[in-house]
């Protein structure tokens, strides 16, 4: 039974890369629909090729490696050997506590090997040696044979055994079909007549076909007249010489042992349709073009014939071999030899296995830049199960902060290195002297490896540089919603000031877990405790990013805590200390409790005051919580004032004695806290007093008179995003000039020519230095004027870009033509200039990309595949025809920019270069 099983098994993984292979293959056949069938066809063999041979080598371009499977000695393994425990399972490190050995990873771990290592310790010690000394580079010698991973004597899943029987009964049901179909076929012939050669007639029969395996016979109808007679067996023929009888013998053997397999009962119906239509083609062109059509109705008139074999004239897909027929055309060389090699090319991806730890070289670089950086090795000591309680294990945290090295040694000599990546958690490289070993159970071994390093040398190192600093205490958190799912916290420094140690008891329990936050590498290390948790990942990202900020003494906002005026950090019922000068309140950055009640504007609410800004024309204006700018206007001292709604909050609120040095605008929508809404103004305002700002709180329409709770609430925040600052410049671009060059680009027949789309001004660039016409569908500009700040310098950019579609090129020959024009002067884009021109021909696949130089009206070839001197000259002069479009757009962009910057300079002195797009290039 054990024997049946383990045949089952390994036909059911040959019958899994086979039906990988061929779903690849009718995804290729796709873009082969106009391609000669004999190529469609030849791909089939490497199905056939998976399903007889359980071996085969191993590359890089596997299409298996899809489904990730095992690779052993040359074969794949989908369906893992059975038994009752997972063969590539990584058991936990083994700590003992003199009683009882525990596992606290979760994993399985072997009783024997914990018996037998008793008095082994679990931990780590820092290496002695450096990465560099190792043996990186050296070469390694080949293990002799593979470690079992598996005993030869686990029992087998019933499930297994049930279906490996199952599967001998279908054989069994299927070989009984083939024979009686055969034995039915051989009684019809019997009085078959043999006309000459191998050719025989047979009046049973009312289609041709092939029967026979060492001595195939030709047997055609009795019905066939000299025509039709002549057509059929061409056909037959070249099945003959071809040998397809053959291959369709073998996939209907092949089929016998994996009946199971519906996606390989379909490869072979489009196997048969590929052979018959490749046939088909083979006939036409030894017949030319005028035996075509007669071809066809012969086929037609054997389509409603049923069909006696497997090879048979008459097969199914008449109209699908007819329509084939029709549009063949005779391939030419280049056509079949670009056939030819992308088959040969397909062959590696299509037969190899994924090549599994061979990563050598990409290791050994790893290595050596390791070496280079000094980083030294982290010896591992700790018991593991059976294959890997073998190595001496050692781990080298890379530069890079995602990535490690985990290494196994036997004898001195390295067998094992495993380059994982810790964000991604998957393994980027291996090199493995070992075999049967595969990636899910490498990445394992290196989390869990990793784990060990975190917990006892990266965490215990930091707190012992705590003890050693006398505990260095930041603060405490007794508790907060916001890390309910910790408890109270405890963040302190050690001797490193570069870490930041967190220590947390979870409520209701008597231990906790621990953290390292480093700033250098802006990572945070958890320990084991900490990671049975299982808290989401973004839970650690969050959690994370508000430890910098206490780090960095600013405090994040939140709907459960606030940073009250003194300083303290207030969660629900409980209040605890912040370091110095890490509380800051919104909308105030300096705001000491003092305020004074008015009714400026017509809205109650409180006058604040910052004692404290320098720059008493730089008091910023912030936020108190994400919302949407509902209102902007100003009061008849022209100090301005915004109305924001908070729909989270349920609440609206209002800011007055504003200046108009920052750009905001109604509707304009404010996704975060502490953002920047303005400065106060200190307009026709005493130097020696300080400017307020008048902030009230709108629930439900009406003014709240306690606003301490919503002051509490906004922290404030250096960040600040989307803050457009007016600055001083030479010209105003106010609305009223803005709405005269609405009217001269609307006005004007600048790019008739260039683009049916009606060229617009781009609001989100004005108002500030600039005006952008936009006179076409994609986003960047076609014309844009911006000015240098604190001079009357004006720089005009333009940019072209023309993506048309041509008939008839050359007769019958459609073509994509597409000119990119850069021109641009400003000093924020930089001088730069460039001309492309490029053409596709999807139906030829050919191209032709080339510079232009206006200047010289020369052309210079960046890459072309075209040889049709024709389709070359046509495109040329396409080519000239477009940029003769693009020189006339040009010139009328130049008069309408001319014409803007008048109404942006109020005709005052400024000094731009309306340049000729010619003299932009050289000669």
């Amino acid at each position: 039974m054990r024997t049946l099983t383990t045949l089952f098994q390994t036909i059911l993984n040959m019958s899994v890369a086979a039906s990988i292979v061929a779903a690849a293959i009718m995804v290729v056949r796709l873009p082969l629909k106009k391609a000669p069938k004999i190529f469609s066809y030849a791909l089939w063999g490497f199905v056939l090729i998976r399903l007889v041979m359980p071996f085969s080598f191993t590359s890089r371009v596997s299409v298996l490696s899809v489904a990730s499977p095992e690779v052993s000695e040359g074969r794949v393994q989908f369906v893992v050997p059975s038994g009752n425990q997972a063969q590539n399972s990584i058991p936990g490190p083994i700590i003992h506590n003199g009683e009882t050995a525990v596992n606290p990873s979760g994993f399985q771990t072997n009783g024997s090997a914990a018996s037998q290592n008793s008095n082994a310790q679990s931990g780590m010690t820092v290496g002695a040696h450096n990465s560099a000394s190792g043996n990186a580079s050296e070469p390694l010698d080949e293990l002799s044979g593979g470690e079992a991973l598996i005993s030869p004597l686990t029992p087998i899943s019933p499930l297994l055994q049930l279906a490996s029987v199952i599967w001998v009964v279908g054989m069994i049901g299927y070989a009984g079909l083939l024979i009686i179909n055969s034995l039915t076929l051989r009684h019809r012939l019997r009085y078959a007549m043999r006309v000459k050669q191998n050719i025989y007639e047979c009046e049973a029969i009312t289609s041709p076909f092939i029967y026979g395996l060492f001595h195939p016979k030709i047997y055609l109808p009795m019905d066939l007249d000299l025509r039709q007679q002549k057509y059929v067996l061409t056909h037959e023929r070249i099945h003959l010489r071809r040998y397809d009888y053959v291959f369709k013998m073998i996939g209907s053997l092949v089929l016998m042992f994996h009946w199971f397999n519906p996606i390989l009962w379909y490869s072979y119906i489009l196997m048969s349709k590929d052979m018959e239509m490749a046939c088909d083609e083979a006939v036409v062109r030894r017949l030319g073009q005028n035996g075509r059509i007669n071809y066809g109705m012969t086929l037609l008139q054997f389509a409603s014939r049923p069909t006696i074999t497997a090879l048979s004239f008459s097969e199914s897909n008449t109209k699908l071999r007819i329509k084939n027929i029709l549009n063949y055309k005779k391939p030419t060389f280049w056509v079949l030899a670009a056939g030819i090699g992308a088959c040969l090319l397909l062959a590696v991806p299509l037969l190899s296995n994924p090549a599994f730890g061979k990563d050598q070289r990409q290791i050994n670089e790893l290595l050596n830049q390791a070496a280079e950086a000094q980083i030294a090795s982290v010896d591992m000591v700790v018991n593991l199960n059976e294959p890997y309680n073998q190595y001496q294990w050692s781990i080298i945290p890379m530069i890079d902060q995602n990535l490690i090295i985990v290494s196994g040694e036997q004898n001195l000599q390295r067998r094992v290195a495993i380059a994982y990546d810790l964000s991604k958690t998957e393994v980027i490289a291996a090199d493995l002297k070992v075999s049967g070993w595969k990636a899910e159970q490498c990445a394992d071994l290196a989390d869990l490896l990793y784990q060990l390093y975190v917990d006892n040398y990266v965490i215990s190192e930091a707190f012992n540089n705590v003890n050693l600093a006398l505990g260095d205490h930041l603060t405490s958190i007794d508790y907060c919603t916001v890390f309910e799912s910790l408890g109270p916290i405890r963040l302190s420094y050690g001797s490193n000031s570069d870490q930041l140690v967190i220590e947390f008891t979870k409520v209701g329990q008597i231990e906790g877990g621990q953290f390292v936050y480093d700033k250098n590498l802006d990572r945070l290390f958890v320990n084991t405790s900490a990671n049975q948790l299982n808290l989401p990942e973004d839970f650690w990202k969050e959690f994370a990013a508000m430890v910098r900020l206490y780090d960095e003494q600013k405090v994040v906002q939140n709907s459960t805590c606030a940073v009250l005026e003194d300083g303290r950090f207030s969660c629900p019922g409980y209040f605890t200390s912040l370091p110095q000068e890490a509380s800051s309140v919104a909308p105030l950055l300096a705001w000491k409790q003092d305020y004074d009640i008015s009714e400026d504007y017509d809205v109650i609410g409180w006058d604040l005051t910052d004692n404290e800004t320098a720059d008493r024309t730089r008091i910023p204006v912030l936020a108190i919580a994400p919302g949407r700018i509902s209102e902007v206007g100003e009061d008849e001292q022209g100090r301005r004032y915004i109305r924001m709604d908070h729909p989270e909050l349920g609440i609206s609120t209002f800011y007055g004695g504003l200046n108009d040095k920052v750009y905001r605008i109604a509707e304009e929508e404010i996704g975060y806290y502490g953002q920047l809404l303005g400065y106060l103004s200190t307009e026709d305002l005493p130097e020696d007093q300080r400017p307020a700002l008048h902030f009230a709180v709108l629930s439900e329409g009406q003014t709240v008179n306690e606003l301490t709770p919503y002051l509490q609430y906004a922290m404030a925040s250096e960040i600040r995003m989307n803050v457009f600052e007016i600055q001083d410049y030479t010209f105003e671009i106010n609305e009223e000039k803005l709405a005269q060059i609405d009217r001269l680009v609307a006005e004007s027949n600048a790019y008739a020519e260039y683009n049916s789309r009606m060229p617009l001004v781009d609001r989100s660039y004005a108002q500030q230095s600039a005006v952008s016409v936009t006179a076409q569908p994609t986003d960047f500009p076609t014309l844009n004027i911006t000015q240098e700040l604190g001079t009357n310098k004006l720089y005009i950019d333009r940019d072209y870009r023309i993506d048309e579609i041509y008939q008839n090129v050359i007769p019958r020959v459609e073509g994509n033509f597409v000119i990119t024009v850069n021109l641009d002067r400003s000093p924020t884009l930089g001088e730069h200039t460039s001309y492309e021109c490029n053409a596709y021909f999807p139906e030829l696949s050919v191209w032709l990309n080339t510079t232009y130089n206006p200047q010289t009206q020369q052309y210079s070839t960046v890459d072309m595949n075209m040889e049709d001197e024709a389709l070359i000259e046509a495109t040329y002069a396409m080519f000239d025809e477009l940029n003769g479009r693009i020189r006339r757009t040009d010139e009328r962009a130049l008069d309408l920019a001319a014409q803007i910057i008048q109404v942006i300079t109020d005709e005052q002195p400024a000094e731009f270069n309306l340049e000729p797009l010619a003299s932009m290039f050289a000669e």
